[in-house]
């Protein structure tokens, strides 16, 4: 991860300076290489502290969780963020991500023609707290506020409605082109 901030001289000229690199731990299932398929970003708390929860989904199924805020420098602010942990969500791409802070849990969903949610907690010790398999890949996601009830798409031209509760995630076929 690299963060860059465009810096402009006296002279008027302008330049990409890198402030910060680091490589992400990943755990896949065989890959050597990983990269970003989706974002998730919640706030938490006021607008004052300006700080989020972010959830970030790869193309070989692993989820990584940051704590992101911003801070003022001398010259406007920044963002910051810090790895709070990742895991193995899904064999395959997750293509569809949300998060939701206050309940602690994140909802993976993509190729593999499954939508999982996983109760995380900020120890980032993840737990299956339900899981359903659709027809086909997931190709759009729309959860309500509270991540309780879900509208998804497949690629097999099915639209589901998602309900979870307790520790059960139930799919049901609504419509099919």
């Amino acid at each position: 991860i690299s963060e860059w901030q465009l810096v402009i001289d006296e002279n008027g000229d302008s330049a990409l300076d890198c402030n910060s690199v680091f490589d992400l731990p990943m755990q896949t299932n065989g890959a050597t290489n990983e990269y970003f398929t989706s974002i998730a970003i919640e706030s938490e708390g006021d607008d004052e502290e300006q700080s989020w929860s972010i959830a970030v989904g790869g193309h070989s199924g692993t989820v990584w969780l940051f704590d992101g805020s911003v801070y003022e420098t001398g010259n406007g602010s920044r963002f910051k963020f810090r790895l709070n942990g990742f895991w193995a969500a899904l064999d395959g791409s997750i293509d569809h991500i949300e998060i939701h802070p206050s309940s602690d849990h994140v909802i993976a969903a993509g190729l593999s023609h499954k939508v999982k949610v996983w109760a995380v907690g900020r120890d980032v010790n993840p737990s299956l707290a339900g899981s359903c398999s659709l027809d086909g890949h997931v190709i759009s996601m729309h959860w309500d506020d509270e991540k309780c009830d879900a509208i998804v798409g497949t690629d097999q031209g099915t639209v589901w409605c998602l309900r979870r509760n307790r520790r059960k995630l139930l799919a049901i076929p609504m419509t099919r082109s």
